[in-house]
């Protein structure tokens, strides 16, 4: 999945090495994750800021936060557990 055109202004690629696993992650995230979270970490904005910029109530932002974190904490775990395990 690639990365949706709001958030292209958004490096993720140019993270630097130990974010690799992270910017794997962030890809596998929907366009609507993707521009909720490039908002608030990337650009620093607050929930407020984000729901009247993309025209969403403060709670949908909430929960696609939520959602999003809890997807990306799964992924990078889930990166972790293979790279871990020997190849047998």
């Amino acid at each position: 999945m690639s990365l949706h055109p709001r958030v292209q202004e958004v490096d993720f690629e140019q993270l630097p090495e130990p974010d690799a696993q992270l910017a794997l992650a962030l890809k596998t995230l929907t366009p609507d994750q993707q521009i909720v979270l490039a908002l608030r970490y990337a650009r620093d904005l607050s929930v407020p800021q984000i729901a009247e910029r993309i025209g969403l109530r403060e709670g949908t932002v909430k929960s696609r936060l939520h959602f999003a974190l809890r997807h990306l904490r799964a992924a990078i775990e889930a990166e972790r557990r293979r790279e871990e395990t020997p190849n047998v």
